[in-house]
């Protein structure tokens, strides 16, 4: 222990230069590992603190105080109390790495499955298999590379005849797009380019600003699923850690008393993200500044598109229709 008060000293004369003379410190840590209290940890964990002490002994070195003591007891007392500092961390962040390996490594398919159950909006089922996009071309044969402002007939439906549901379909289709801009997908949005002609590239444009006009309602949905996943994360992690203390029925009732709790406040925030999902549309104000068309068009066509749903199948072109 001498050594370390001599390399001091030379170190304070000047002929020892402070790289060489840190390097000793950390060369006596590594062979004084039984002294310190360190050779009951494994080599990974000692090699992660020798990284951390290195970066330390600059701050080391001046706050020692010769006064107090010499500078070995100081060395290896500094050792000691940085170490319990650290190690706490460390398992604290050894822990953490383990919980998510954990969660992880579950069944991701299934979860996605359970919180699209939860959250998203209910689908409409259809009795008649959807079409493929090569089929849509088949049936349509429209020339891709119209403007949208081309849909927008501004032309007002009172029957049903062939031309006006013609006019409704592609009109209803552009509009009703923006409208559920939140969970339209690349495939939708091809399908609709191959009904009305327009470009996806200008779709996914309109969709874009579509989405802008929901900004804050995306903010808060996004910090929901945070919060969401980060109660589902404490959760199973006392769910982990209770099954790793089973002998210590107080620290598993504690742990499984907070699971509750997680799971409480990870269930309300389920619902809370699935009536988000259902106002995650975009106002008929937004819509019609888009399109630049009047409000109230946009609500005719909405309130139109309700009323004769049934007819509006693309199908519909091939049979005959009447007038009403």
């Amino acid at each position: 222990m001498d050594e370390i008060n001599t390399n001091y000293s030379s170190y304070q004369r000047g002929s020892l230069s402070p790289e060489k003379f840190k390097n000793c410190l950390l060369e006596q840590l590594f062979l004084n590992r039984e002294q310190t209290g360190l050779s009951k940890i494994d080599d990974d964990c000692f090699s992660d603190f020798l990284i951390h002490f290195a970066s330390r002994i600059d701050s080391i070195l001046e706050k020692y105080d010769s006064e107090v003591s010499d500078f070995t007891n100081y060395f290896f007392g500094v050792i000691r109390v940085t170490f319990s500092w650290w190690y706490r961390k460390y398992k604290k962040r050894m822990n953490e790495k383990y919980y998510i390996h954990a969660v992880g490594g579950e069944d991701i398919g299934e979860r996605e499955y359970e919180y699209k159950c939860s959250e998203k909006y209910n689908e409409v089922e259809m009795n008649e298999k959807s079409l493929s996009i090569d089929d849509l071309k088949k049936i349509t044969e429209v020339k891709i590379g119209a403007s949208y402002k081309d849909v927008l007939k501004h032309k007002r439906i009172s029957t049903i005849s062939k031309e006006n549901l013609e006019i409704l379909r592609n009109e209803a289709c552009l509009i009703l797009t923006l409208k559920s801009c939140w969970f339209i997908d690349d495939e939708m949005i091809e399908k609709l380019s191959v009904i009305t002609g327009i470009a996806c590239e200008e779709i996914l444009a309109l969709v874009y600003r579509a989405k802008l006009t929901m900004k804050r309602k995306i903010m808060k949905i996004q910090e929901l699923e945070r919060r969401r996943n980060s109660e589902y994360f404490l959760k199973k992690k006392c769910e982990l850690s209770a099954e790793g203390r089973r002998n210590f029925f107080w620290n598993v009732y504690f742990l499984e008393e907070r699971s509750k709790l997680h799971e409480k406040k990870w269930n309300q925030l389920l619902n809370r993200i699935k009536l988000c999902n259902l106002k995650m549309v975009p106002s008929n104000n937004a819509v019609a500044t888009i399109l630049g068309i009047d409000c109230r068009r946009v609500s005719y066509i909405v309130k139109v598109t309700r009323k004769y749903l049934d007819n509006l199948k693309l199908l519909c072109e091939t049979s005959d229709v009447k007038d009403y």
